[in-house]
């Protein structure tokens, strides 16, 4: 949470130098993840912002000001990744997952367990690659990762 802070004043603060080298500050205005119908506006340089209604994952802030003459800067857009919350029994353990080959989603293989050992005696020899996604206790899937791998 501290380097979205740290995210939020830099950018506050580029904007701030940016807009003050011209005119005064009327308005600090932001959006999440590209929302600028439910935008918010900034009361200070030092503002919080609630991100408790983000679901895990990655996500955007999108910041802007405007001058004492109505003209607004740019906009500066941000990522950051609300972390998925971490604790309680079994938290973080692996209870199922799914994989697939050479970008075949329709032959994925889904377990109910812990990934092990993947057959790959069918495939032909040379590079391949093999996606993986798995789901912890509490429910959280796992971003699908991909990696190469050659068969000799």
């Amino acid at each position: 949470m501290n380097r979205i802070r740290y995210l939020l004043m830099a950018a506050a603060l580029t904007m701030t130098c940016v807009a003050t080298a011209q005119k005064d500050i009327a308005v600090r205005q932001y959006w999440l993840d590209a929302g600028i119908a439910g935008a918010g506006e900034l009361t200070s340089d030092h503002a919080t912002i609630d991100i408790s209604s983000l679901s895990p994952g990655l996500h955007t802030i999108t910041l802007r000001v405007q001058d004492s003459e109505g003209v607004w800067g740019p906009q500066v857009s941000c990522y950051f990744i609300k972390p998925y919350a971490v604790g309680g029994s079994g938290s973080g353990s692996i209870v199922r997952h799914q994989y697939w080959i050479d970008g075949n989603v329709q032959a994925t293989v889904a377990s109910d367990s812990k990934p092990g050992p993947i057959d790959i005696s069918s495939l032909n020899a040379g590079l391949h690659t093999l996606t993986v996604l798995v789901q912890d206790q509490a429910g959280y899937w796992s971003q699908q990762v991909t990696k190469c791998f050659i068969k000799p």
